[in-house]
């Protein structure tokens, strides 16, 4: 199981996918979530000694297609956790996988996840394949495409602890995660409104 693939190798990357549909409007597409996925398995191809954990959300593995399904299942470096409704899923959510994460890897510039995972000190790579840059395109390795993801997942490597934790601090900093004073701050300007 996964407990047994965490302790056989050197780093856990864990991959998140985002909801896509073929009915209603999203964002994404069956052609996002395929590239995607196809870049995971480079990256762990890439990168034999770690393990990849693709975490679906709402049924995205779904989408893709046959060409690769057959490399996801040829690779013995990932684990791939499939989900139509993640709240149902009594292992495996996202907040737990953050644990054992070294470094977390969304398809979206725009999830949640990367700004867990920045709140926990871990490095973060922002997929956009589809959209202008954002503000996080702004920090180097933490904003890119597909076809860019394994070199930024090795230069996020690369770098020593020190160095990781420089660039994570610079883009919590600019969002003010990270400092507890945060909810604080919300609660004062509420409590100073109320008394005008």
């Amino acid at each position: 199981g996964l407990r047994e693939l965490i302790t056989v190798h050197k780093k856990v990357a864990v991959a998140t996918t985002m909801q896509v549909s073929e009915t209603g409007f999203t964002q994404w597409s069956r052609i996002e979530v395929n590239k995607f996925v196809d870049a995971v398995i480079d990256s762990a191809i890439q990168n034999p000694s770690d393990l990849f954990i693709l975490k679906g959300k709402k049924n995205e593995l779904s989408y893709l297609s046959g060409e690769v399904l057959n490399r996801l299942n040829e690779q013995n470096n990932i684990f791939t956790i499939q989900s139509t409704k993640p709240r149902n899923l009594k292992y495996d959510q996202f907040e737990d996988l953050l644990q054992i994460a070294n470094i977390v890897i969304s398809m979206s510039h725009t999830s949640t996840t990367i700004w867990q995972a920045v709140a926990e000190n871990i490095p973060v790579i922002a997929i956009n394949d589809a959209h202008p840059p954002s503000f996080l395109a702004d920090y180097e390795l933490v904003e890119v495409n597909s076809e860019n993801m394994a070199s930024a997942y090795k230069a996020w490597f690369d770098l020593d602890a020190k160095a990781r934790a420089g660039k994570l601090n610079e883009l919590s900093g600019r969002v003010n995660i990270g400092e507890s004073g945060g909810l604080s701050q919300i609660a004062e300007y509420i409590t100073k409104s109320l008394n005008r």
